[in-house]
């Protein structure tokens, strides 16, 4: 089972900071298996189980986690990413990802493919299908 979630933790200076991670937890016992914690400032807004069509490794599902970067001097995100990751031993694995201009509030697997919407600052949505490189080839989305 995989989730996101915040952390606050209190600075050496009394100020409060947010930490957010994916984590990976035991469909059992709810016990943390794995964390990747994400960026400063950069949080989760979408998270999907999938597969994709040309995966040579058949129906293998990954996790794909959209997120965006909380900036205070901005009304709406500038920045995102989108991330794949596969569980291998009870482990996350980050195989790639993909800088976005804007907040990925939205992502979903469909026939194979990663369909996405994400708002940039023109207060406009983008929807998109990603062309996913084949597993293998994951170095070469960015």
């Amino acid at each position: 089972m995989r989730v996101t979630t915040l952390k606050l933790r209190i600075t050496s200076d009394g100020e409060e900071a947010e930490e957010h991670y994916v984590r990976l937890l035991d469909d059992q016992t709810f016990e943390i298996l794995d964390s990747y914690q994400l960026n400063e400032q950069e949080n989760s807004c979408s998270v999907v189980s999938t597969s994709f069509s040309d995966d040579p490794k058949g129906a293998k599902m990954y996790y794909v986690v959209g997120t965006a970067v909380a900036n205070p001097l901005e009304n709406e995100p500038s920045e995102g990413r989108i991330l794949i990751f596969e569980v291998v031993d009870r482990k996350l694995q980050l195989v790639c990802s993909k800088d976005i201009k804007g907040a990925a509030y939205q992502v979903r697997g469909f026939n194979g493919k990663l369909p996405g919407c994400w708002r940039r600052l023109t207060a406009r949505s983008n929807c998109f299908v990603f062309p996913i490189p084949r597993p293998g080839t994951w170095a070469r989305w960015n």
